[in-house]
């Protein structure tokens, strides 16, 4: 049951930054350039963030991460 619930448990934009360790402003700057998990609205003036949907964002960004990098000669 709690597994079933932290799926659709959706966080605030400052419960995100405060759990990323990011300040807002950090993170006006990532979504500016398009680099933030996907929001879902959930009303006309409120917006959420998925932990579900966190989790993927950030296992994405691990994976990329860990690509081994072309050396230059």
């Amino acid at each position: 049951m709690a597994e079933e619930l932290n799926v659709i448990r959706v966080l605030t934009e400052t419960e995100l930054c405060r759990m990323l360790g990011i300040s807002n402003k950090t993170f006006e700057r990532m979504r500016y350039r398009g680099d933030v998990p996907p929001k879902t609205q959930l009303s006309d003036r409120r917006v959420g963030y998925r932990v579900c949907d966190i989790q993927k964002w950030l296992d994405a960004k691990r994976q990329a991460s860990e690509e081994p990098k072309q050396l230059t000669a």
